[in-house]
């Protein structure tokens, strides 16, 4: 991604499947979204334009359709860019192997909540955590290759029922 990329997302996550699904807008592009599967399996991937893809606005996009269409996915076993680093590091927050220095940045406040800013330096690089004084996580903060902080807010809710994750397809033999 760009340096002057602006993206909104907005869709599902569970840390008990390790699964994410999400409708990403990109202010530059308004007219399409990008559909993003993360799993255990990697990254898929696919163009829909914007009434597909959820509809809402390039600022608000509106959830995932589903169940996730077929058609053109892309397929990685883990994905490179900055979109996909980020979706699996708020996969793996839900796990207990985070390893880094950690330091408390500050206090602050989200979603009218206070949380206290935990910073986890590690080889890979910087999350910060967003942590309520409920001990749940409300945001996520990846530091970016361009110097900027991208962000996911969690907001705790009723997960779907995601259904079958797309499939690359069959290869022949």
């Amino acid at each position: 991604m760009g340096t002057d990329t602006n993206l909104r997302g907005t869709g599902w996550l569970s840390w008990t499947t390790r699964t994410a699904y999400l409708a990403v807008a990109d202010l530059g592009v308004p007219d399409r979204r990008t559909l993003l599967w993360r799993d255990a399996t990697g990254l898929a991937r696919t163009d829909v334009p914007a009434a597909a893809g959820g509809g809402g606005t390039a600022e608000t996009p509106g959830r995932p359709p589903m169940p996730p269409p077929a058609g053109a996915w892309r397929f990685a076993r883990s994905g490179t860019d900055e979109l996909a680093v980020l979706a699996g590091a708020v996969i793996s927050a839900g796990t207990a192997a985070q390893r880094g220095a950690a330091l408390r940045v500050r206090e602050d406040v989200t979603d009218r909540r206070t949380v206290d800013v935990i910073e986890l330096r590690a080889t890979d690089g910087q999350v910060r955590y967003w942590i309520d004084r409920d001990g749940s996580l409300r945001r996520l903060e990846l530091h970016t290759g361009a110097g900027t902080w991208a962000q996911v807010d969690l907001s705790p809710g009723v997960m779907p029922r995601l259904g079958p994750a797309p499939h690359p397809p069959a290869t022949a033999r």
